[in-house]
């Protein structure tokens, strides 16, 4: 099969600051051909036609903005022996950075979590105040690790670490819905977990609704009562701003499919990917009607398959992770594309993350009777500290690009 060519139309790049008298801000962007391409083979001879930049036979790298127009072309063309396989003609916008403020609601799974990413992006993109319920280091979120699309859906009821902060019983006004009894007690009695760090903890108030054991309650007089035992839960974004006292934001980014897609067979993943997109566009009809601006991000794809058996075993593999990234990350571009006059936006975190660099690495003899080490990457689909960066770069010129607007 011809390759993907996995690259929404226009990429925005934030530009190094102007006239620095000390040089301690400079910008880089790459687009890593081995993220971009599916499938990707070693053999291809990848040719990039455009006047700014380099190709440095890994990826496109531009580190020089002085003669950058704010636009210029770039048309990236695969060959395989001298047969044009593939073909694909984007625009890049250089982006600056802006004073107007800017606040930025990110909702995702343990990327998210990390924070390493929004850090990056609001240090770059600056003067952007960062909201959500969840704060563990640096910005305030709404990141989870472990949790999918469906999870912030459908997911009401403790599950022994999570519930969706978005989710609301009918007829409850936000500020009265309290939540899931038990998981906010995990939280008060857990506050270090993995799962609980970064929340807290505040006890119900009298006259609040709450769920325990999976049945609307009616906390009154130190007791709950029971007043509905099978309660509907909608996803209700403006329930959430009431009941979490959160200012809507001016932009909400979603970065998912680690978990949803993580070792789906091939079999499935066509069909788990339609769900997403239902789960997605949901999500969105309802945030939008508050939300002028909303980033989707391409998912990135994993480490090699020496981390992976480490760490899942026999459990899905590498390559089968990287298709089921690629195949949504095309879907998404199908369906989300050149929708920026709708307040849509995509953003290709999966091209600018190092597939080698950006993964923190470790070695080990190469078996029991062996003293030779072998390197290996670490850490079977979370980055480093370099790839949330280059990550949060690519996230910082749309936001930059935003603000011009």
């Amino acid at each position: 099969m011809n390759p993907l060519i996995l690259l929404p139309n226009t990429i925005y790049i934030l530009r190094s600051k102007r006239n620095q008298d000390l040089i301690t801000n400079i910008e880089e962007y790459s687009v890593y051909y081995e993220n971009i391409l599916y499938p990707y083979k070693q053999e291809y001879d990848v040719k990039i036609d455009c006047p700014f930049g380099m190709n440095l036979g890994r990826c496109w790298r531009i580190t020089n903005f002085d003669t950058c127009p704010k636009n210029f072309p770039l048309t990236l063309s695969v060959y395989l022996y001298g047969e044009l396989l593939a073909k694909k003609s984007i625009t890049v916008e250089i982006t600056e950075r802006r004073s107007k403020e800017m606040s930025l609601l990110c909702i995702g799974d343990s990327m998210t979590q990390a924070e390493e990413y929004e850090l990056q992006a609001i240090s770059k993109a600056e003067n952007i105040k960062t909201l959500g319920t969840r704060h563990c280091k640096y910005v305030n979120h709404e990141g989870r690790g472990g949790l999918k699309l469906y999870s912030y859906r459908h997911i009401y009821a403790n599950q022994g670490w999570f519930t969706s902060p978005f989710l609301f019983p009918e007829n409850i006004p936000g500020k009265l819905y309290y939540g899931d009894i038990s998981y906010w007690e995990d939280v008060r009695d857990n506050p270090n977990h993995y799962t609980n760090v970064g929340f807290k903890y505040a006890p119900i108030q009298e006259g609040m609704y709450c769920l325990k054991d999976k049945k609307l309650c009616l906390f009154e007089n130190d007791s709950y009562k029971v007043v509905d035992e099978n309660p509907v839960f909608n996803f209700d974004f403006k329930k959430y701003q009431e009941r979490f006292n959160i200012e809507t934001p001016d932009v909400v980014t979603f970065l998912f499919a680690a978990n949803d897609l993580q070792t789906v067979a091939y079999e499935k993943t066509a069909e788990e990917i339609q769900k997403m997109l239902i789960y997605q566009q949901e999500m969105l009809d309802d945030i939008q009607k508050y939300v002028k601006t909303i980033v989707i991000c391409l998912p990135i794809c994993g480490a090699d398959q020496y981390c992976w058996g480490k760490t899942m075993g026999c459990v899905g593999t590498v390559k089968q992770y990287e298709y089921n990234m690629k195949q949504y990350a095309n879907a998404l571009l199908e369906v989300y594309d050149n929708r920026e006059s709708e307040g849509i936006y995509l953003c290709p975190m999966n091209a600018v993350c190092d597939p080698l660099a950006g993964f923190d690495t470790d070695h080990s003899p190469a078996n029991l009777y062996s003293v030779l080490p072998v390197f290996h990457q670490a850490n079977w689909v979370h980055p480093n500290i370099s790839g949330y960066k280059q990550m949060g770069d690519a996230l910082a010129g749309v936001l930059c690009k935003i603000k011009s607007i």
